[in-house]
């Protein structure tokens, strides 16, 4: 009887722990993991509000997915490291241990003048930025990508100088290293069907950017590739269904089966078209 009691409840057990890992989410568990390493510069608050603001505007990218701070040793929030450093603690397979496939390293310098806007002197912030993206898995600290912006801010200590600085780096960052790709599936009329659903991060109403010499058609008896490049044109989604998304020609020329495509992020939002909004919106 008791056997087959403990029989009974390992069996409850199994179904239980099976039915978790079934029902757990996978979605995005291929997208590359990032994390903030090291800010570094004049003063720990900016450099500490610097990172906070890459990792909240990284985590609006729908092309990545995030590592959260609290999750690096103390190494890393207690000490201002020198890239050597970073670069060793890399080496040292520290990082890869939390999941980390790629670091971010910054260096930031704030600046302060007084000009007149409106018969009165106001204090303006300027805050430079650079950062650099460091490989964690492969080819350990070496730097894939830099990129450097200058934004400025008034009477607010240069919060939202950096701010604005961060969204600025991480909207480079998507177009040139993680942007959301995929490639046209098939095309019937005017629909034309892009293996790309939400699980890669596009919505309804997104833009489909084909970029020029990118489409490709196959050659119907041996099947090979043939790049007939120079046509540009944009997709407008219409509908998500999993695995693939269904949108319609925006503009530009009718494509073929094999193009690839590009998710184009939305314009930065600005304030009656002069400065930034403050709105994250990719």
């Amino acid at each position: 009887m008791a056997k087959k009691l403990t029989a009974i409840i390992l069996g409850l057990w199994m179904v239980f722990v099976f039915g978790c890992v079934e029902a757990s989410p996978q979605t995005g568990f291929d997208k590359p993991a990032i994390s903030v390493l090291s800010i570094m510069g004049q003063e720990s608050g900016l450099n500490e509000q610097a990172a906070a603001s890459l990792m909240s505007t990284l985590g609006q990218l729908r092309s990545v997915r995030t590592v959260e701070r609290s999750r690096l040793p103390q190494l890393f929030s207690e000490k201002r490291l020198t890239d050597s450093g970073i670069v060793q603690a890399l080496s040292n397979r520290s990082m890869q241990a939390i999941g980390i496939d790629y670091g971010i390293i910054g260096d930031l310098s704030m600046y302060t003048n007084y000009i007149l806007i409106g018969g009165a002197y106001q204090l303006q912030y300027t805050a430079v930025l650079q950062v650099r993206l460091v490989d964690a898995q492969h080819q350990v600290g070496q730097v894939l990508w830099s990129a450097q912006d200058q934004s400025t801010s008034l009477n607010d200590n240069g919060v939202g100088a950096i701010n604005e600085a961060c969204y600025d780096v991480v909207r480079k960052l998507y177009e040139q290293r993680f942007p959301i790709k995929g490639t046209v599936i098939a095309v019937k009329g005017t629909d034309i069907y892009v293996d790309l659903d939400a699980t890669d991060g596009v919505e309804k109403k997104d833009v489909l950017f084909v970029k020029s010499g990118e489409q490709v058609i196959y050659h119907p008896k041996t099947g090979e590739q043939i790049t007939i490049g120079n046509n540009s044109a944009e997709l407008r989604i219409r509908e998500i269904q999993d695995g693939y998304c269904i949108a319609e020609l925006k503009n530009g020329s009718r494509i073929g089966v094999g193009a690839s495509v590009q998710k184009r992020i939305c314009g930065k939002p600005r304030i009656l078209g002069l400065r930034w909004s403050g709105k994250v919106d990719f």
